[in-house]
């Protein structure tokens, strides 16, 4: 996860109506699998103010004491268990939390909090199946050398066609509203 594939909102939200509307949105309840995870969700709510709790993807709902994540995980095997006061303590609290210091806390399910959504950037790409190369068009409209800066800011590239059958494939299923796009190509050495 980084700061990209997060989305922090204004407004607050139960832990179960946060779930729905992340769900929504294409993406879920964020979930934390590793330090850098949490240090990138920590930088999110400082950059934002939350001075408090905001709900991520986990909660005992199911089985009491067993914290699960919104994708299935044992939070004790999830990849990040720094917890508020060194443990899951309160027993009564059923829902998953961060705070600004970067721990993950409980909290009572139907408290309003702020929450962080979490959506895979890879869900705004399309994948030509045969090859494994997945595209994204961006709509804004950028010279040659910022739209690579864009491609590049993205671990990506401009797109170059290798064949009829991907630049039909991209035509048909990437470019349905727009004339003309910048790909890989260029006479100008760089």
């Amino acid at each position: 996860m980084t700061l990209d594939t997060t989305r922090r909102f204004e407004f607050k939200k139960t832990w179960v109506d946060a779930l729905g509307y992340c769900q929504s949105q294409g993406g879920h309840l964020a979930t934390v699998n590793s330090p850098e995870e949490a240090e990138a969700i920590k930088k999110l709510m400082n950059e934002n103010n939350i001075p408090y709790y905001a709900f991520i993807g986990f909660s005992d709902i199911v089985t009491i004491g067993d914290y699960i994540t919104v994708e299935g995980q044992d939070i004790d095997h999830s990849g990040y268990t720094r917890w508020e006061g060194g443990l899951h303590s309160n027993v009564a609290w059923k829902c998953g939390a961060f705070t600004p210091a970067g721990e993950l806390a409980n909290r009572d399910c139907n408290e309003e909090l702020p929450f962080i959504c979490e959506k895979d950037i890879w869900s705004q790409w399309v994948q030509l199946p045969e090859q494994g190369s997945v595209y994204k068009l961006h709509r804004e409209k950028l010279t040659w050398a910022e739209a690579l800066e864009k491609c590049h800011s993205q671990q990506a590239t401009l797109a170059v066609m290798n064949s009829d059958a991907e630049a039909e494939f991209v035509s048909k299923n990437v470019m349905e509203t727009v004339k003309s796009v910048h790909v890989g190509i260029h006479d100008n050495v760089l």
